[in-house]
């Protein structure tokens, strides 16, 4: 009896994670994502506590599940637990020093152990069904948050969602506020993509693109089709056939609205895997033994479509660049991949990696490979091949699902086959997987990772009792260590970080004023980061940003002491965090400080600080023109001049998205500092 309730506890809590991940979004930070003196509201989401604490639930969950199969004797495949803890250790290590790997890690291999987990609670058919049912019915509330956000126009009448509306009303009021908070001329390239993203009306519900929305409907719709043939070969009932058929309309149109083409094929895949089987009775035969090697075929013929697009066709082939720009990630994680085999760049790091290794070609500054396998491998190394084996392992058990009667021939009895349908949806998941980030983002990598291991469970005959108590208890011990620890620590200082951001509103009336306000939200920040211990990077990085503010509302030998501090502050960002972010701030403070003190030492400093983000971010703009700006003003013209050619040099590579290109007024005042230098 209390294996079958640990089983239950297990499964219901792991559909309770992964629904809750699917209704909340989650942000690296949530204050200061703009100047709290505008508005110092936290946005509406978790940030690295909520979700470290989400993952303590979710293994504790998993840790329940496997005691309850461990106890009742049914089994353990120890392999699979093993493949999906392995990258634990090197986790870990990246976590001790950054918060970002730490958290984006953390939710990946607790996903992971909820997947291999489903794996072996999927053998009972009922625990099965239900949590099935459960993480189906989540794709109701994202669809409906989807058509709040969408505007169509069918036969010329257009149909906007109230949630679109609203955050188009509201940034066309704020527009010029906006973009100087950021620093963003409203003609530059950085404000220029933000407006054209910002504007587009498509449905995302709590994810950060459309893709991943798509992916989940694209699941939806196939699952939804397979339960309609199903409840009609079974003779279930005129209700339940117009339930399933409206769940798959919704899912259809939920799809094409997204216009992702990636899932949009995906789901063409996925529908001939569906309804072959039964139309053809020697394609029947055929998935029932060849359905592990045709998905697994499928997801490499997924990967070769990218390999192909990129390296043999022309870039404006057909006029689409999505493919395209998959490649150009591919090829990125493949040096980055060479440059670290073993450790990887961490779960965080692949886009500051990314900005060194990318192709020349390639306009976007991606946090993430929009491959699975390429981002497992560059942000974990070695380590991350685990996790490739383990979904091998679950799409080869899943495809030797495909057939329509396998429920029958499991139970006996003539039953509405979810198997089938469900391995057919998961594939979709998988195949999507390759050209898109679903299996990378915090929202969604549990909930499909938990289809997959429902769709590829383990077989019924299994040993390893002992590995599995083993490993329930030591689930359950790292989720208390997470959530008392870790967890905890990181709620400390997200609320220091929200007690910063009060202090800035409303903003003082006088110079003088603002600059006291300033300084000492920033020793909030600086107190939050060294007493709390915290690894996150944006404590001390915000500590820096806003003691040059205050730096910039002072005047004489307080600016100047202002600007030093806060040049420490970003230097210490930089040894302890490295990156382009904190690069760039100390570039930006090692500037002040120049312009401040006059001395040449300090002015010295400045250039090197803009020359080290030029080797952080080789092909990109902002960083030459950065080092042509200081150096132009510090009175180095030649060298000024150099940068400026290779900032218009790469501006003329990102030709394939113009939006990111500089604006024909900064060509111009370039191109006019060029040709003033070489008629010197």
């Amino acid at each position: 009896m209390i294996s079958r309730v640990l089983r239950w506890i297990g499964a219901l809590g792991i559909a309770a994670v992964a629904i809750v991940r699917c209704v909340v979004a989650f942000a690296p930070q949530v204050v200061f994502d703009i100047d709290p003196a505008i508005d110092p509201t936290p946005l509406a989401g978790l940030g690295p506590p909520g979700s470290l604490f989400l993952d303590s639930l979710l293994l504790a969950a998993c840790g329940c599940g496997l005691l309850g199969e461990a106890l009742a004797r049914r089994g353990i495949d120890w392999r699979l637990l093993a493949l999906a803890l392995v990258p634990g250790p090197i986790i870990a290590w990246h976590g001790m020093t950054d918060m970002a790997d730490l958290w984006r890690g953390t939710t990946w291999l607790a996903a992971a152990s909820a997947c291999a987990t489903l794996a072996h609670l999927g053998r009972d058919r009922s625990i099965r069904v239900v949590v099935v049912a459960l993480l189906g019915a989540v794709l109701v509330p994202v669809a409906i948050r989807g058509a709040l956000q969408s505007s169509i126009s069918p036969f010329g009448v257009t149909l906007a969602g109230p949630e679109y509306v609203d955050t188009v009303a509201e940034f066309e009021a704020n527009r010029d506020v906006f973009f100087a908070d950021r620093g963003w001329q409203p003609d530059s390239p950085a404000a220029r993509l933000f407006e054209q993203r910002l504007r587009q009306p498509d449905p995302r519900g709590w994810f950060p693109t459309s893709n991943i929305f798509a992916s989940l409907m694209a699941f939806g719709l196939i699952m939804a089709t397979g339960l309609v043939i199903g409840a009609a070969r079974d003779r279930l009932g005129a209700r339940w056939l117009v339930l399933f058929g409206a769940a798959a309309i919704v899912c259809a149109a939920a799809l094409w609205v997204s216009r992702s083409k990636g899932a949009i094929l995906a789901a063409a895949i996925g529908m001939t895997l569906l309804i072959l089987p039964l139309a053809s009775r020697r394609a029947h035969a055929v998935f029932a033994r060849r359905g592990g090697g045709l998905l697994l075929g499928l997801v490499a013929l997924t990967l070769a479509a990218v390999i192909v697009r990129g390296a043999l066709l022309p870039e404006r082939w057909m006029g689409d660049r999505s493919l395209l720009y998959r490649w150009h990630y591919l090829v990125g994680s493949g040096r980055i991949i060479a440059g670290h085999p073993v450790t990887g760049v961490g779960p965080g790091g692949f886009q500051a990696a990314y900005a060194v290794a990318r192709l020349p070609r390639s306009p976007e500054e991606v946090t993430s490979a929009h491959n699975m396998f390429a981002d497992w491998l560059s942000d974990l190394g070695l380590s991350g091949a685990a996790w490739v084996g383990l979904v091998g392992v679950l799409v080869w058990r899943a495809g030797r699902r495909l057939d329509p009667d396998i429920e029958a021939g499991e139970t006996g009895r003539r039953l509405m086959p979810t198997r089938w349908t469900l391995t057919a949806a998961a594939a979709v998941l998988v195949i999507h997987g390759q050209i898109e980030m679903t299996f990378y983002d915090p929202g969604a990598v549990t909930w499909v990772l938990c289809m997959l291991g429902l769709a590829g469970g383990v077989s019924r005959r299994t040993g390893g009792r002992r590995a599995g108590v083993a490993v329930a208890a030591g689930l359950l011990l790292l989720a208390v260590v997470l959530s008392s620890t870790l967890a905890a620590r990181a709620a400390r200082a997200q609320s220091r970080m929200i007690a910063a951001a009060t202090i800035l509103y409303p903003p003082a009336q006088r110079p003088g004023q603002l600059s006291r306000q300033r300084e000492e939200a920033a020793s909030v920040l600086l107190s939050a980061y060294r007493g709390t211990r915290s690894t996150d990077a944006t404590l001390l990085r915000e500590a820096a940003r806003q003691t040059m503010i205050a730096a910039q509302f002072s005047t004489g030998d307080r600016r100047r002491e202002l600007a030093a501090r806060a040049a420490e502050y970003a230097r210490e960002a930089v040894e302890v965090h490295a990156g382009p972010t904190s690069t760039a701030l100390l570039a930006e403070a090692a500037w002040l400080v120049a312009v401040t003190s006059g001395d040449e030492a300090h002015r010295q400093a400045a250039i090197d600080a803009a020359v080290a983000l030029t080797t952080l971010d080789p092909h990109g703009i902002g960083p030459w023109r950065r080092l042509g700006d200081v150096t132009w003003e510090l009175g180095a013209r030649d060298d000024a001049a150099s940068a400026y050619r290779r900032a218009l040099e790469n501006d003329a590579n990102f030709e394939l998205d113009p939006m990111r290109q500089l604006s024909d007024r900064d060509r111009e005042l370039l191109s006019r500092r060029i040709e003033s230098t070489d008629q010197r």
